[in-house]
Parts: structure tokens; C-alpha cells; sequence
């Protein structure tokens, strides 16, 4: 598998196979725990929200767990329906990969409504070659630039 395959595996299908089963055990392996943060724009500025790898865990399976009582072959599709990765820039073994989450739910209370894109930071560790999630930069309005100055 190439690289770009590899990092489309970790961030769209594998990520989402893991939020709709609720186990993390299924995407723990695709993250670098002693160098992972997590950032958010999400309801105004950009804050660091995720400052542990364990922090943004208990978050993640939060939300999962919200979600509980969805149809699991649905939320799979409406999740794979609603991400993209936008770009793949890929450097001396780090990765720049901006991924869109734009689409609808359907949750238990009724639709969900997703809409933002995330920058994620990604490494690939040499030891196995295999890429792992280093930090993100997320919840952001599609409108959202990174300064070029």
C-alpha cells in the first residue's frame, strides 16, 4: 500500500469502522502517543482542546457512544459519505492532510448536521513503517486559511 493509500485507510475507513463499533482498540495503533495534541476552532478561536492522546480517547468514544442506537451499516455510510481528504502533502516522512466532513446523520434525536475540515499532522514511523497520527487542527470553517505570510 502507498503512502497516500495508507493515510486514506487511517483517516476515512478505519477511523470511521472504529467510531461506529465504539472501540477504540480498533484506531489506538494509528496514533503517536507521546507526540499527539489536538487542537479546535470549534464554537470560536482556535484553543488547544486535546493536550493528552488519552484526552481526545475519552472524547472520541463520547461521541461514539452518543450515537449508540443508529443502524452501525448507515452511520458507516453517512460517515464515509460525509469525509474526504482534500490534500495529501507528503514530505521526508511526515504528511500535511486536510480532511472535509461535510454531510448529515442520522442521529437518535434526529439529524446531525457535520460541517468543518481538520488539518491532520501525521509521521511515519520508520521502526515498522507504518504512518501515525501526530496532532490535528480541527472543527474549522470551511472558510479557513492558513496564513501564507
Amino acid at each position: 500500500m502507498d503512502d497516500t493509500a495508507a493515510i486514506h485507510n487511517i483517516l476515512l475507513e478505519r477511523d470511521a469502522v472504529g467510531f461506529v463499533a465504539r472501540d477504540w482498540n480498533l484506531v489506538k495503533d494509528d496514533f503517536d502517543d507521546d507526540m499527539f495534541m489536538g487542537s479546535s476552532a470549534e464554537n470560536g478561536p482556535l484553543r488547544l482542546i486535546y493536550p493528552t492522546l488519552e484526552s481526545y480517547r475519552d472524547s472520541w468514544l463520547r461521541q461514539a457512544r452518543e450515537l449508540e442506537g443508529c443502524d452501525p451499516v448507515t452511520l458507516k455510510r453517512q460517515l464515509l459519505e460525509a469525509m474526504s481528504l482534500r490534500t495529501v502533502e507528503i514530505l521526508h516522512g511526515r504528511a500535511l492532510v486536510t480532511k472535509v466532513i461535510k454531510g448529515q446523520l442520522d442521529g437518535p434525536a434526529g439529524p446531525i448536521k457535520l460541517d468543518w475540515v481538520t488539518y491532520y499532522f501525521l509521521r511515519c514511523d520508520q521502526r515498522v513503517n507504518r504512518w501515525k497520527i501526530t496532532g490535528f487542527v480541527g472543527y474549522l470553517a470551511h472558510d479557513w486559511k492558513v496564513s501564507t505570510s
